[in-house]
C-alpha cells in the first residue's frame, strides 16, 4: 500500500476536468445530471429535508469531477434520511432544548417498519432490485452446467420468476438491518471508495417520500 496520499487537492487548472474514473462508469457529466434530475422529493416533504437532499444531490453532481465525493453524497443522503425519520417521529429541528432527546437512525428505521412508514410495495425500484435477484438466482443455478470455454448469454427471468422474487424480497428489513452500518461506516471515517452514491439516493428518496403525505 502506497504512504502516498490519493487524490490530493486538484491543481486550479484541472478543476473543470473530469475524474476518469467516473467517465468510465457514469459516461458524462450530463449523464449524471440527468439521472440526479429524476430522483426528487415531493412538496409534502419538509422544506429543511428537501434542503439537505439537494445538496447530496449537488456533491454526487460534482463527484464526476472528483470521484470521492461519492461518499460524501452518501454521507449527506443519509443524514437527509435521519432528518426525515426524525421529523416524521415527531421530532421536529428546530426544538426546545429542554426537548426529549430523539432517537437514532435504528430505532428510527425500526419504527418505521413497525407502524407502516415505508412498505415494500411502496419502493417505485422494487421490481427492478426483483428482477436482479431472479437473474442471479437464474445465473447460479446454471453454473455447474457451464464450460470454460463456452459462452453463454445471460439467462432472463421469467415474470413468474420475478413475481416471485417480489414475494420473498423484504426491502424494508434490509434497510433496516443494512442502512446504519453503511451509514456509520462513512459518517465515523471510512477509506470506503465506490461510486454508488446515484443508487444510495435514490433509495433515500424512496424512503423520505413514503414517510410524508404528497400534496397537490
Amino acid at each position: 500500500m502506497t504512504e502516498e496520499v490519493q487524490d490530493p487537492l486538484k491543481p486550479l487548472s484541472e478543476v473543470y476536468a473530469p475524474d476518469v474514473r467516473q467517465t468510465y462508469i457514469v459516461g458524462t457529466v450530463a449523464d449524471t445530471h440527468a439521472v440526479l434530475t429524476q430522483i426528487t422529493l415531493h412538496s409534502g416533504v419538509p422544506v429543511n429535508v428537501r434542503q439537505l437532499f439537494e445538496t447530496a444531490k449537488n456533491v454526487a453532481l460534482y463527484s464526476w469531477f472528483v470521484y470521492r465525493f461519492d461518499q460524501v453524497a452518501e454521507s449527506v443522503a443519509y443524514a437527509t434520511l435521519e432528518m426525515a425519520l426524525r421529523e416524521r417521529a415527531g421530532f421536529v429541528e428546530w426544538s426546545r432544548p429542554a426537548a426529549p432527546r430523539p432517537p437514532t437512525l435504528p430505532p428510527l428505521l425500526d419504527q418505521a417498519k413497525r407502524e407502516g412508514w415505508i412498505r415494500n410495495e411502496d419502493f417505485p425500484s422494487l421490481r427492478r432490485m426483483a428482477t436482479e435477484r431472479a437473474r442471479a438466482e437464474k445465473l447460479a443455478l446454471s453454473l455447474p452446467t457451464m464450460t470454460s470455454n463456452e459462452d453463454y448469454p445471460i439467462a432472463e427471468p421469467t415474470e413468474d420468476e420475478i413475481n416471485a422474487a417480489m414475494r420473498t424480497l423484504d426491502f424494508v428489513q434490509i434497510l433496516v438491518d443494512n442502512t446504519p452500518l453503511l451509514r456509520n461506516q462513512l459518517a465515523h471515517g471510512s477509506s470506503t471508495l465506490s461510486p454508488r452514491s446515484l443508487r444510495t439516493l435514490e433509495l433515500v428518496a424512496e424512503v423520505v417520500n413514503q414517510l410524508f403525505v404528497a400534496t397537490a
